[in-house]
């Protein structure tokens, strides 16, 4: 199945089938949207499909609202909960942690706003993922990529979350496992960076694999993009800022299948998630980094640009 085939799983959890109708109605073929009108029916939903978020109005017959919520993340906890509560319901959020609910919302909601909520959440979800789970540091040398969560760029420059459970959008394990038969070939790896730290770890990952090239200055990087066949870069964030498109794309020039690895803290990830979802970026490495995260990324990267067009 094609990567832009794999959709954000929707359960839209209300009594009145007209209801569901009205909200359902705003989403695009980029969702796959399931309605439930009991808290019942939405539990036996959850055991046969996957779903990324529910939006449930509190009001229920029978379970309520926050009960299946509740009962939904005990069941799949990466679910998202967003719970839709009237004007009567006082004193409900004092009730819920953000554990179980991600958000409480009161008032009248259309389709529209529904949309827009999913999206918020799912946003949140990719941040929480990408700054927590992008440089797991247990992570050993010796460790597999699909028993990491990973961020990607498709062929179609969506942007992909997977952690091998499939929960989350999943990846084609074909497309970024670090197979030995292609991982096992040698590319020149160019480290821009002036963290001496850093730069050892990706020494260390690479383990005599791979050629790396340090350059502590954007005319060193350039000038070894010219001298040498560079085919993964990795770029510390601190060194460029904001600046990483317009330095990623410059590099580019001297090597139109480079692929671009950056390595930053936690307040880059909104930034870097963007530069992933235009395909300006192939991977994201929380800093400080382990090797064995490094290695996941960089194998997965030498891949991806020993198979590009």
């Amino acid at each position: 199945m094609p990567l832009d085939q794999f959709k954000t799983q929707v359960l839209l959890l209300h009594s009145e089938q007209s209801t569901l109708d009205n909200l359902s109605s705003g989403f695009t073929d980029s969702y796959t949207v399931h309605c439930a009108t009991s808290g019942s029916e939405a539990l036996n939903t959850l055991v046969d499909t996957p779903i990324n978020v529910i939006v449930s109005a509190h009001d229920l017959p029978g379970m309520s609202g926050l009960e299946a919520l509740r009962e939904a993340k005990k069941r799949s906890p990466q679910t998202i909960g967003i719970l839709l509560a009237g004007n009567a319901d006082a004193g409900l959020e004092a009730l819920v942690s953000d554990k179980e609910v991600f958000q409480v919302v009161r008032g009248n909601v259309t389709g529209e706003t529904i949309l827009q909520l999913v999206d918020e959440a799912t946003q949140q979800m990719r941040l929480m993922a990408l700054a927590e789970s992008a440089n797991d540091t247990a992570a050993d040398v010796e460790d597999t990529i699909a028993e990491h969560i990973v961020m990607e760029t498709s062929e179609n420059g969506s942007t992909i979350i997977s952690d091998g459970t499939g929960r989350l959008r999943a990846l084609d394990p074909a497309k970024v496992s670090a197979a030995a038969s292609v991982g096992s070939r040698a590319v020149d790896l160019l480290v821009l960076t002036q963290d001496k730290e850093f730069l050892a770890t990706i020494k260390d990952s690479s383990r005599g694999m791979h050629t790396v090239h340090y350059a502590n200055t954007l005319a060193e990087a350039v000038e070894s993009i010219k001298k040498f066949k560079v085919g993964v870069a990795i770029v510390d964030a601190a060194m460029v800022g904001e600046r990483i498109e317009q330095l990623t794309e410059h590099l580019r020039k001297g090597s139109a299948r480079l692929v671009s690895i950056v390595a930053g803290r936690r307040d880059d990830g909104e930034m870097l998630m963007d530069l992933i979802n235009r395909g300006k970026v192939y991977r994201f490495l929380l800093k400080p980094v382990s090797p064995g995260r490094a290695r996941l990324a960089v194998e997965a990267s030498v891949k991806y640009h020993l198979e590009a067009p």
